[in-house]
């Protein structure tokens, strides 16, 4: 598997209202990491980071939201969940990628959908999509 590109650079798909992609692929400029800080800010609410670690939580600032998905893209595969036809980022995935003895990658999967985004079947229609891609 080491002659694989890395897992963020070949986890893209789409389903049938979603479009999947790599954060780290779409930070181009200073105009695309400020439109990502933003969407942090807007998604993160208590209701969506409740039951999400701590250090999740309580993100109210600029720079607190730039660092959260600064980290995010260091530690794991960082995906945008995007409506189809507008892009319009509802949420995000994390791929935790683990490359057994026997040469097999493990995923530990997560995701979080904005609170107006919820009770919509985007969950169910997201990891339908993940294990086809996969």
């Amino acid at each position: 598997m080491t002659d694989l590109l890395p897992l963020w650079q070949r986890c893209a798909f789409n389903t049938e209202r979603l479009l999947i992609k790599s954060v780290k692929s779409q930070i181009l400029d200073d105009d695309s990491k400020r439109l990502y800080t933003l969407k942090v800010l807007e998604l993160l609410t208590p209701a969506v980071t409740s039951s999400l670690p701590s250090e999740w939580q309580n993100i109210t600032s600029y720079k607190g939201a730039s660092n959260w998905w600064k980290q995010r893209i260091e530690e794991s595969s960082f995906l945008s969940i995007q409506l189809k036809p507008n892009n319009k980022i509802i949420g995000f995935v994390f791929l935790y990628d683990d490359e057994t003895k026997r040469g097999q990658l493990d995923l530990h999967i997560s995701y979080l959908l904005g609170e107006s985004y919820w009770a919509r079947g985007y969950g169910s229609e997201l990891i339908k999509g993940l294990v086809n891609w996969a």
